[in-house]
């Protein structure tokens, strides 16, 4: 007895399957930071201590852009992580992250996983930077 499936039913169940396959590795890369209609980066003390009257907060286009991109392209790196305290805190979204500036590139670590850090490439550290100069 061969098959009740014929080639085209075979090939369709293939393609679905090749479909979904991606939409999960496409779903797995994103970081879902939710609708953002600013950026607010506050300069921090400590890990749990935000400087009083320190929030700066972004609302261009242009500038709001730039944080997504930066923060969607994260680099993680191996290793365990032992980092002096944060610069800064950047809401995001849903999200936040702890931010240090003193560096080649930008370090990020999420706020909810202390135990993971994460580079920007060198050209969103540039346009970070760049931004973060505008403040001063």
């Amino acid at each position: 007895m061969k098959g009740t499936y014929g080639k085209k039913s075979c090939s369709k169940i293939l393609l679905l399957l090749s479909i979904l396959s991606v939409f999960m590795i496409l779903s797995a890369c994103s970081n879902k930071l939710g609708e953002v209609k600013q950026v607010d980066v506050y300069k921090m003390e400590s890990f749990d201590q935000v400087q009083k009257n320190s929030v700066v907060t972004f609302k261009s286009d242009e500038e709001i852009k730039a944080f997504e991109q930066a923060f969607t392209h994260l680099q993680k790196q191996k290793g365990k992580v032992d980092i002096m305290d944060p610069e800064y805190k950047v809401e995001l979204g849903d999200k936040s992250y702890f931010m240090w500036l003193n560096q080649e590139k930008v370090a990020v670590m999420d706020t909810e996983d202390t135990e993971t850090l994460y580079l920007l490439t060198e050209d969103y550290s540039k346009r970070i930077k760049k931004i973060m100069d505008s403040t001063k």
